[in-house]
């Protein structure tokens, strides 16, 4: 079996330095409790509770009602914003209760919510491209306060009012490089912005599956992902697009490698890519079995 290895296998900065973050912070409280999961990675979540640092994992609304409790509970704790970003409301609320809190929202999501705030200053309608129900899309789509707001997993199934303005925006996991072609040719008349949020990390990630897949250089595309991950589900589905369902399988863990092994053969080549939350050591596991296969 030969391994080819993505150049961009592993942790985004803005996953290390979440963590990172948190992690330090921590030592300066007996508990320390994320609002939301910090990212999407079951073996990172479960070793940051041996730093007694928790999940505040109820709808994201009733932050405020767990938060009350803790306080009530008069427990020395920390709060954290996770990656994916918070409310402005949310922040304020923490600051009222003068609990300590540190922010490790991405800085790429960080970026995009001060481009947010310029947009509404528009008189322009948004359609949002993105999963709704994402932590990220929660938070975009509360502070995108737009009285005409649509929102799809996939623009080329939506249909458009010509008559109004509209600014495209998507998820940060979301590609829309075919976007404004799709427009120019089926809505000829609209006038439209296009803000693209796409991660540079992610793009990156993309480039690489292209061009293997163009080169024709493995039989199979590997991503391994945790099943939360939106980054991860977008790369595996664009790996798809681009290889075939076939030939490209995702795993979350070693554990679920004897079914990706059982339908392929030893003599094959496999190109190895991964979510942007996705750590060194689920990774590494995962080589190290298929090498010694």
């Amino acid at each position: 079996m030969k391994i080819l290895l993505s150049k961009n296998l592993g942790f985004c900065y803005g996953v290390k330095e979440a963590i990172k973050k948190t992690i330090e912070f921590s030592k300066k409280h007996d508990f320390t409790y994320i609002l939301g999961e910090l990212i999407h990675n079951d073996h990172i979540m479960e070793e940051l509770k041996k730093y007694n640092i928790f999940t505040l994992e109820n709808p994201y609304d009733q932050l405020k009602e767990e938060i009350s409790k803790l306080l009530i509970s008069k427990i020395d704790f920390g709060l954290v914003f996770s990656a994916h970003g918070h409310e402005t409301k949310l922040e304020e609320f923490v600051k009222s209760k003068k609990i300590d809190y540190i922010d490790a929202t991405c800085p790429l999501i960080t970026q995009i919510h001060s481009k947010f705030l310029k947009y509404n200053l528009k008189p322009t309608d948004v359609f949002y491209i993105g999963n709704k129900n994402h932590i990220e899309s929660i938070i975009n789509l509360k502070l995108l306060k737009y009285k005409n707001l649509s929102t799809s997993k996939n623009y080329t199934e939506s249909s458009f009012n010509t008559d109004k303005k509209i600014t495209f925006i998507n998820q940060s996991t979301y590609k829309i490089d075919g976007l404004k072609e799709y427009v120019l040719k089926n809505y000829p008349q609209l006038d439209f912005d296009v803000m693209d949020n796409f991660c540079p990390s992610v793009r990156n990630k993309y480039k690489e599956v292209k061009l293997i897949s163009i080169s024709r250089k493995c039989d199979y595309i590997l991503v391994i992902t945790d099943i939360k991950s939106s980054n991860g589900v977008q790369l595996y589905n664009y790996s798809v697009f681009c290889f075939g369902k076939d030939n490209v399988f995702k795993i979350s863990d070693k554990k679920e490698l004897p079914t990706f092994l059982s339908k392929i053969g030893k003599d094959k080549t496999i190109f190895i890519t991964s979510a942007t939350s996705m750590d060194d050591k689920t990774i590494n596991d995962i080589l190290e079995l298929l090498r010694n296969y």
